[in-house]
């Protein structure tokens, strides 16, 4: 028995269809395509999957500015495509709430992933925040759930990142978490 979803998850997580084969030839990555297009046998879902980033070659996912002109044979080839496409979560026009040299803080919507999943390398806070600020050396310091909403945090490049996860591991980071409930909870439940 599966478990039963709500309304957002269904919205904005769709269940996944995934593939998986080795490349038995080394092939132009044209060819490449066509044959995993023919494995889908359903252009829309394929040309999602490739929109989104969810075929990974040997783990690595297949972008359109990082393709390779060659698939090696031997490859292994894991291909997520959405049952059906996830709704949008919008970055509000005030979400970056503080920009310094080393650091961006974000005000991340529930229902968007920190960083990029195996379905989707396009719909996260990660890759908004970068084409939002520019910066492509940005990397999440920490991760919070996809249905969370909070402040999120960015190092921009990777010494960056290493002093931030170096705070965030000897706990030199205060987090402060806070709970809306409705209706509120009975007087006697605590």
């Amino acid at each position: 028995m599966s478990p039963v979803r709500s309304p957002e998850a269904e919205r904005f997580d769709p269940p996944l269809r995934t593939l998986r084969w080795r490349v038995e030839r080394a092939a132009p990555l044209a060819g490449f395509l066509a044959d995993a297009r023919a494995r889908v046998a359903d252009d829309a879902r394929f040309e999602s999957a490739l929109r989104h980033g969810g075929i990974q070659l040997d783990r690595h996912p297949l972008l359109a500015e990082r393709a390779p002109a060659q698939v090696p044979a031997g490859t292994r080839v894991v291909l997520y495509a959405f049952e059906r496409e996830p709704a949008a979560v919008a970055l509000a026009a005030d979400a970056l709430l503080a920009e310094h040299e080393d650091l961006v803080a974000v005000a991340k919507p529930p229902w968007l992933t920190t960083q990029g999943s195996r379905a989707s390398q396009r719909l996260s806070l990660e890759a908004l925040v970068r084409e939002r600020t520019g910066d492509p050396s940005l990397v999440a310091a920490h991760r919070l759930d996809r249905q969370t909403s909070g402040i999120a945090l960015f190092a921009r490049g990777p010494a960056a990142a290493r002093a931030l996860g170096r705070a965030f591991a000897a706990r030199r980071v205060e987090k402060r978490y806070l709970a809306l409930v409705a209706p509120p909870p009975a007087a006697d439940a605590f």
